[in-house]
């Protein structure tokens, strides 16, 4: 409150207008065979080439940081400055080993079981990130200035503000800038997914199908300040940083890597005798060293050691359950109790009923402590974990105690602060019960006319789902649940007409 009165400013940042005539292109040629080898037994063959070049701008308005050791340590080489191949032009290396086999089969081992499987790899092209966080946006095609306070100076003060040409280009890199730098070599994304599966046929309108799921990406592309020195003190973080000039340097990078392993299990009843349903379960495990890009688990500990952020992602969920149904009463015309006369019909005949069950164990998270930078000296962690010295769990979670955040203890003593042992994604959250119900009758009119009624009730028994509860051990709600992800019971009527 002091600071605010007095108009000291923790930090302050500005960026002037970006323009940007980005180009990229994009080369694929595939062959593809069936091969019927026997009646019952079928491959299928083929092979993918992709070629993505890196994005350029059309009047080379780009540049990066030179970081490696050497005379030209800390320059900045503009596009185009050695020559106009596209490596020269884009400053990353092109990526030209994307090979893409794939292969599957499918086998009738008997008239009631069926096997199929199936491998490939596959690419992910251009990664959908907008300019602004390219090479592109360096200075002095864009000036992005960034001034934090220290513990005894503010950034600015509000009634000086800063002068008219505080972000002007100029003729040198201006100090405390911020700039991004790609890895030279950058493989796009390679995503390997293999796949088995058994059908059976239990009865005659009813199959029995198992499979197992798995797939490993590699080369996902992150970002983190590679200009931010390893944790120490505080007050000479600025001196610490790799160029000391420079507030931050955005290292894009494909170091990240994730896999997942899944069970499928489905029973399917087809529709006989005004009766279906589909009952399916699912076990899955996601492993990465990175989080869901636009998701809650964004953020390294440990931008030194990339293993020690690989933990369960914070979207995996574990067990799911959902079964569907429909099912025609049987009262009325045509159905196997058809009563006597108009108004049993009218009452009792045509009704339908249907409705989705779903279960799903929870996500997950970890316990989190507050402002890093101004603790561990560095702005490289970006999530930081504390120590664990129990499970945190507690017997029966609810709302206002999900975990036991004493489990857990800040990192630091007289010599200062470090970086926690607690892993990422280490405790769940809660999981989700919903039952979707509806009911409907058809009333008759003549041939061509007919009316629907429906009733539908959506969370039909009014479940909440709890979202995650606060992770924030210096938050005083840290533990308590303050929200749901899920929606209260709704209800709705509609009557349609049918011609």
């Amino acid at each position: 409150m002091g600071d605010f009165l007095l108009g000291w400013a923790n930090s302050f940042a500005q960026t002037n207008l970006q323009y940007v005539d980005g180009r990229f292109n994009s080369y694929m040629g595939y062959f593809q065979d069936d091969w019927k080898v026997t009646p019952r037994l079928t491959v299928n063959l083929g092979i993918r080439y992709e070629l993505t070049t890196p994005m350029w701008d059309l009047r080379d308005r780009q540049n990066k940081i030179l970081l490696d050791p050497g005379p030209d340590f800390g320059k900045l080489l503009y596009a185009g400055e050695r020559g106009k191949s596209i490596s020269d032009r884009t400053l990353l290396n092109l990526d030209t080993n994307n090979w893409a086999p794939r292969v599957g089969l499918a086998w009738r081992a008997m008239d009631k079981l069926t096997f199929r499987a199936g491998a490939g790899i596959f690419y992910g092209g251009l990664d959908r990130i907008g300019t602004g966080a390219r090479m592109m946006a360096n200075w002095p095609f864009n000036v992005r200035k960034t001034i934090a306070s220290t513990p005894t100076q503010p950034a600015i003060l509000l009634r000086n503000g800063v002068g008219p040409d505080f972000v002007d280009p100029g003729t040198q890199l201006p100090a405390n800038s911020n700039l991004f730098h790609w890895s030279e070599n950058f493989p796009v994304t390679q995503l390997n997914q293999w796949n088995a599966s058994i059908q059976y046929q239990l009865a005659r309108e009813m199959v029995l199908e198992v499979a197992y799921v798995g797939s490993s990406t590699s080369y996902i592309r992150d970002n983190y300040n590679i200009n931010a020195p390893r944790p120490g003190n505080p007050a000479t973080e600025i001196q610490r940083r790799l160029i000391p000039a420079i507030n931050a340097i955005q290292l894009h990078t494909p170091y990240g890597h994730s896999s997942y392993n899944g069970l499928d299990v489905q029973l399917e009843k087809r529709y006989s005798r005004g009766f279906s349903f589909t009952a399916g379960y699912g076990w899955g495990n996601t492993m990465a060293n990175v989080g869901e890009q636009w998701g809650p688990d964004i953020g390294m500990q440990d931008v030194w050691d990339f293993d020690a952020n690989r933990a369960r992602s914070g979207f995996n969920i574990r067990h799911r359950f959902v079964t569907s149904y429909i099912y025609e009463l049987p009262f009325g015309r045509g159905r196997k109790w058809t009563g006597s006369g108009r108004a049993f019909d009218l009452v009792a005949g045509g009704w339908n009923l249907n409705g989705i069950t779903s279960m799903r164990t929870g996500m997950l998270y970890n316990p989190t402590l507050a402002n890093p930078q101004a603790n561990l000296g560095t702005a490289a962690v970006q999530q930081w974990r504390p120590d664990r010295i129990a499970a945190g769990t507690v017997g029966n979670p609810n709302p206002e105690r999900w975990f036991d955040p004493s489990a857990f203890l800040r990192p630091c003593d007289s010599s200062g602060c470090r970086l926690g042992n607690a892993g990422a994604h280490i405790l769940t959250a809660g999981g989700q019960v919903n039952t979707d119900f509806g009911l409907s009758k058809y009333f008759p009119v003549n041939e061509r006319f007919r009316f629907q009624l429906r009733w539908e009730v959506f969370n039909l028994f009014n479940t909440p789902a709890f979202s995650r509860p606060n992770s924030n051990l210096d938050s005083p709600d840290v533990g308590k649940v303050r929200g749901t992800d899920s929606a209260p019971r709704v209800m709705q009527f509609a009557l349609r007409l049918e011609f």
